[in-house]
């Protein structure tokens, strides 16, 4: 295992979200479904960089906890399951992908209100 002190590691948050990304991009396209459980996201992340990523979103003060770390991105979309210290993730852009906008319909301005007494 590395240290999780050595500063060259995911040096930024913006760094660690990308690589998480991956992870859960590579997961769903294998098991042709977009959801990752959280302990199989440590798992792979431990399997790829020998740290553990919990304690490495706490030790570089990312968030509170992973699923903030998550939330915070605004690229991962969060299930909870019934134990609370365990959840789904998946990417916003694969459960919700881009919809077309609706054509913007602006409302007519009433030119004589009509007032009743």
């Amino acid at each position: 295992m590395q240290p999780l002190d050595d500063p060259s590691l995911f040096s930024s948050k913006k760094s660690l979200i990308q690589e998480l990304e991956a992870i859960v991009s590579r997961g769903a396209a294998e098991a042709d479904r977009p959801w990752m459980s959280r302990s199989i996201l440590c798992q792979r992340f431990e399997a790829s960089h020998g740290l553990e990523l919990e304690e490495l979103v706490k030790r570089r003060g990312y968030a509170k906890d992973l699923k903030g770390l998550l939330l915070s991105s605004g690229q991962f979309a969060i299930y909870n399951s019934p134990r609370p210290e365990e959840f789904y993730t998946a990417l916003f852009r694969i459960v919700l992908p881009a919809i077309p906008k609706a054509k913007q319909i602006s409302p007519k301005p009433r030119l004589n209100p009509r007032r009743r007494t």
